[in-house]
């Protein structure tokens, strides 16, 4: 998640200097390196004598280390089914022998240094790492370490009204970005666009120049014809603080599970609102929403695993929010403005036994509710008839993976994807 290519001051944003208020830091430059070897080197109160032998010998520190820690570090620990993550041992000191255990992953277990493990199935699982010296053991148990995405992911049309969400962070569905671990995406039942609820950043005064990200599970474009183009669309409310704040909402997308991403839309304060609220914004009506619609999806991106991002940078500004993102290919225009489907939530997703289906729309018409294999095999019909509350349907006999949840009524089709785990 670390944009390597930032250029906010006609120079490359050095977002990876250790010794600057970095989000992303991993390095020093050359200059800070020669600056501190000279540090050490100095006879300024006998600093340079800290690392020479006859010191090292005096405090006991010349020796070798005692093995006293576990430890690893991974590549990206979100990944979708099907891809691979590279763990390597940070473990010390004076390690001979690895025992590893991959829950869910393959293999399920090595005893190599540095394994790359595989993983197929959507879910969170956790690593286990015993590492020795020959004589003692040290172990490190790192829980829901690595989630699986479905791959392919949700179908189309694809949308999200955050109706059925009561946390962002929900494992498949959105993931966050908060580096600076402060104020994150929110889902909110104070405004919204469309039903109930909506996401919303708590970003009223904040001025630290943070990035937060909102970043979506994948979405299965692959069966879109790569003549068609794609129409991705969301609703937003947001003021400026003053007419001088000057805040960015950008707008990414991934065609490889979100390993890399390409900017589609970038929104500055005035292109946001050049309306201003001293006090703590909440949209207060319908008026308060603006619609976005981006035509730049290309064919290149109609994969089995896209994933959307929205980033906000904060400079003083004022509360933002989000709702009704909808993605799907232009012939299915008809089809997503006559829904009489406003909303679907399945939960909990995954699931292994019971799960619960709640459908929003109107109360004087049949809904017929069914489940199909990803390939579009029907497997059971679940429910006809009128609304009423929640449905329940036992999935524990299913064997493990993605199946599609099917909700027709009055000749319009709205699916939502089950995972079983």
């Amino acid at each position: 998640t670390c944009n390597l290519t930032g250029s906010s001051c006609s120079s490359l944003d050095n977002v990876q200097n250790i010794m600057e208020y970095s989000y992303c830091s991993t390095m020093f430059t050359d200059g800070q390196c020669a600056r501190m070897n000279t540090a050490v080197n100095s006879g300024t109160a006998g600093r340079k004598n800290l690392w020479k032998a006859a010191n090292l010998a005096a405090t006991g520190v010349d020796g070798p280390g005692v093995l006293c820690v576990a430890d690893f570090i991974s590549s990206n620990p979100v990944i979708c089914g099907g891809m691979t993550v590279d763990f390597e041992d940070q473990s010390y000191f004076n390690v001979t022998g690895w025992s590893w255990t991959f829950e869910g992953g393959t293999p399920s277990t090595s005893t190599d240094q540095n394994p790359t493990v595989t993983y197929n199935t959507p879910g969170t699982y956790n690593v286990t790492l015993q590492v020795t010296d020959g004589s003692g053991f040290e172990t490190t148990i790192a829980n829901d370490y690595v989630t699986v995405l479905a791959d392919p992911g949700d179908p189309m049309p694809y949308h999200e009204g955050f109706e059925s969400l009561t946390a962002i962070t929900d494992g498949q569905r959105f993931f966050l970005y908060n580096p600076n671990e402060a104020e994150e995406w929110e889902v909110t039942t104070d405004a919204s666009s469309l039903g109930a609820k909506s996401a919303w950043l708590h970003n009223f005064g904040n001025s630290d120049g943070s990035v937060d990200g909102l970043i979506s599970g994948p979405i299965d474009l692959s069966s879109v014809d790569a003549s068609e183009t794609m129409i991705f669309s969301f609703d937003y409310a947001y003021k400026k603080l003053n007419a001088g704040t000057d805040e960015v909402l950008r707008v990414y997308v991934s065609k490889d599970c979100g390993e890399t991403w390409a900017l589609r839309k970038n929104m500055y304060s005035d292109d946001l609102n050049t309306d201003t609220e001293s006090a703590e914004y909440t949209p207060a009506d319908q008026g308060d929403w603006k619609t976005v619609t981006l035509t730049n999806i290309t064919s290149a991106y109609y994969v089995t695993n896209l994933m959307y991002k929205f980033e906000f940078t904060n400079a003083g500004g004022n509360n933002i929010y989000l709702d009704n993102i909808n993605l799907y290919p232009e012939s299915m225009t008809d089809l997503v403005q006559q829904t009489k489907v406003s909303d679907i939530s399945v939960y909990p997703n995954p699931a292994g036994g019971v799960v619960n289906i709640k459908i929003s729309g109107s109360d004087d018409q049949d809904y017929s509710v069914s489940l199909f294999s990803p390939l579009g095999s029907k497997i059971a019909s679940i429910y006809n008839g009128p609304i009423n509350g929640n449905i329940e349907y036992n999935v524990s006999s299913l064997p493990k993976g993605v199946y599609i949840i099917q909700v027709e009524s009055l000749g319009d089709v709205y699916t939502m994807k089950l995972v079983k785990e």
